[in-house]
């Protein structure tokens, strides 16, 4: 059998001499950087325009920077999103980071500190990269008219950022799995790699910079522009090496209000997104109006019962499901192509059933199938739900697809998997009863819209035996809830219950909660 080769992001070449706009250098490269970003949300390109000198000089004022005491660094906040200084957060110790606004702005960049006139000088070089790959973007969908109005109303942010080698069992995550709120971004570092970019189909890439190169980075602003042709790729920074890793990310920001140009706009590509502020975007996302999903990382290499890892790992479990009911958790030991193989036999499957209302589902106990005996234990039995939610036939004004989780203020949230590894995970009403309240059931729905399908698979925990909340869980402060009861018990409960409110009603306080 042969090997599967390992993707790689594409590499475009800016050093050509002829590379000028309107030559057919210049237009083949157009076509380069809208595939790349189509396919990829971003690529490597090669570009010998900024100084060597300049960029040791800029890494050497990062490292004076990260260097200075921490009480220094803190003294450096600013109420901008994303500026001034990000670091000591106990999930994630391994980054600091620095950010600078308006960084073409010799002014802004003084005030910010005496050593940064470097940076200013790299920010403006930069910026003039940026610039020749959102020029190239523009041209290359035939919209260029727009290009000098988006230019005009452009915003850098320069954010200098450090990755330290993790100590001991510490976890090597750099940087959190995430997108960038930017129209564009282009990203620098010294000569340790780290970043990670998930792929459309649900692979990995690391990332290696060959010398004198940038990445450069699609955003949320620039996916909302496109109408959803080009991708805002996940991405994340890993720490495996035995160097500090430093780097630098220039972020473009519009500061008026961006919208879907009307030649991006057909029957094939309806209108996906209303106008809207970049900034603005960024500051939903940085605030409470954006609640965040938690996102548990479960495939790290050293997370095994009595380590820092683990222990870590069961803070963060228990921290989401008091506060959300819910987490999000990226477990990469079942395979994508495994994964996918699921839910094409799932389509095929419900495909040669008659399907006459908007949600169906099969299930499946362990106990009924030989081959899944396996999954039982003593005290815990698995049914796994294969669920279709069909078209909506109806017109919706939600254009959220799939599951949202209701908080405990009310809002619903959608969930959004951040990876391809990504599985989410629910609190049940067994869960809240056994936990004396502290871990409440989730309220969650599924909203479908009208341009395709939603195929899931739900593997559901239910338990033998008394459950009853552990004695450790009862003190003054949480006086005991629930009376011992049966899982069982409860769902004939829940199937006799003739209340057309009982979805919407705590069940198990009814089945056995103590008056």
């Amino acid at each position: 059998m042969g090997s599967s080769v390992a993707p790689k992001l594409p590499v475009l070449d800016f050093n050509q001499e002829n590379l000028a706009p309107g030559s057919s250098s210049w237009r083949k490269a157009c076509s380069d950087v809208r595939q790349a970003l189509e396919e990829y949300g971003c690529f490597i390109l090669k570009y010998n325009k900024i100084p060597l000198q300049l960029i040791e000089a800029v890494f050497g004022v990062s490292k004076e920077l990260f260097d200075l005491p921490t009480e220094t660094k803190m003294q450096n906040r600013y109420d901008i999103p994303l500026t001034g200084y990000v670091g000591q957060i106990p999930k994630l110790p391994l980054h600091e980071s620095m950010g600078i606004d308006n960084v073409t702005s010799l002014q802004a960049t003084q005030a910010f500190t005496n050593l940064i006139e470097y940076v200013y000088e790299y920010a403006k070089l930069a910026s003039e990269l940026d610039q020749m790959v959102a020029r190239m973007i523009f041209e290359s969908y035939g919209v260029e008219k727009y290009y000098d109005s988006y230019t005009e109303s452009t915003s850098y942010l320069l954010k200098l950022l450090k990755n330290r080698v993790p100590k001991g069992d510490e976890p090597n995550l750099g940087f959190i799995t995430h997108t960038d709120k930017s129209f564009t971004t282009i990203l620098h570092q010294n000569q340790v790699d780290g970043l990670e970019v998930d792929t459309k189909d649900g692979n990995k890439i690391n990332v290696e910079f060959p010398p004198s190169s940038f990445v450069a980075v699609a955003g949320d602003a620039l996916m909302a522009w496109s109408n959803d042709r080009i991708i805002s790729p996940t991405h994340r920074v890993i720490m495996n090496g035995k160097i500090d890793r430093y780097s630098m990310a220039l972020f473009a920001f519009n500061t008026g209000i961006l919208s879907v140009p009307e030649e991006l706009v057909d029957e094939e590509h309806p209108l996906m997104y209303k106008p809207f502020d970049n900034i603005g975007l960024l500051r939903f996302y940085r605030t409470d109006e954006a609640p965040k999903i938690p996102i548990v990382y479960l495939s790290r290499e050293n997370l095994k019962p009595g380590t820092t890892s683990w222990a870590s790992a069961c803070n963060e479990i228990r921290e989401a499901l008091e506060e959300y009911s819910f987490f999000e958790v990226v477990y990469s030991k079942p395979s994508r192509e495994f994964l996918e193989e699921i839910l094409s036999s799932l389509r095929e499957l419900k495909s040669k059933q008659k399907m006459c209302t908007l949600s169906s589902a099969m299930a499946i106990w362990a106990r009924s199938q030989a081959s899944l005996k396996a999954w039982e234990s003593k005290s815990t039995i698995y049914l796994l739900k294969l669920l279709k939610y069909g078209r909506s036939k109806g017109e919706t004004n939600n254009h959220v697809r799939g599951l949202e989780i209701k908080t405990k203020d009310g809002q619903w949230i959608p969930y959004q998997p951040s990876s391809p590894a990504s599985f989410a995970v629910i609190a049940g009403d067994v869960c809240m009863a056994w936990s004396n309240d502290k871990i409440k059931s989730s309220y969650h729905r599924v909203i479908v819209t009208d341009n395709e399908d939603r195929y899931a698979l739900g593997l559901f925990t239910f338990l033998r035996g008394v459950i009853e909340a552990p004695e450790e869980l009862v003190d003054d402060e949480h006086p005991l809830k629930y009376r011992p009861f049966e899982h069982e018990g409860l769902l004939d409960f829940y199937q006799a219950s003739n209340d057309p409110n009982k979805r919407d009603c705590n069940i198990v306080k009814a089945y056995c909660g103590v008056n």
